[in-house]
């Protein structure tokens, strides 16, 4: 008899258990996640080589062009998310780097130079998702000669 009614207790601990997950799980599919692309204001001058590089492994964090899957609408996923694309946008926003002074856009393309250089961007995480993100050595090099072309420019333009 004892048996038996532990054998239903724990029954009815899992079955509550999963019952409890199960709601919890719904319950946080309802908490706001900020999935905004601003509108992009002007071009930024980059050539079309070097777009399509960024598009595809920098500007779903980096830009106001993300693209959102299917999966950043299922929480807790959506809001790492959110986080990696808010704190993308706060390091650099390529959508918007044409509108900073020019001494910050110079620092922002040395970043993007170092991070590229180093195999630090695109992340990890990024990388396990999106594979086709990762950079070869030619791209790298690509992204690097635009950065210090484009950096170059932005000195020349100030000493006018």
């Amino acid at each position: 008899m004892k048996r038996k009614v532990l054998k239903y207790t724990l029954l009815f601990s899992f079955i509550t258990l999963q019952l409890v997950v199960d709601v919890g799980f719904v319950a946080i599919q309802f908490v706001k996640v900020e999935r905004s692309n601003p509108e992009p204001k002007g071009t930024h001058g980059v050539t079309p080589k070097v777009d399509a590089i960024f598009r595809r492994a920098c500007y779903d964090c980096h830009s106001n062009e993300v693209r959102w899957p299917w999966y950043s609408y299922i929480a807790p996923i959506s809001w790492t998310i959110e986080e990696h694309v808010i704190d993308g946008r706060k390091h650099l926003n390529f959508s918007t780097l044409h509108l900073l002074k020019p001494q910050r856009q110079m620092h922002k393309l040395e970043e993007v130079i170092d991070e590229v250089s180093a195999g630090s961007m695109p992340i990890e995480d990024y990388l396990k998702v999106h594979e086709d993100a990762e950079l070869t050595d030619a791209e790298v090099d690509t992204v690097t000669k635009w950065c210090e072309e484009r950096r170059d420019e932005i000195k020349s333009n100030r000493k006018r």
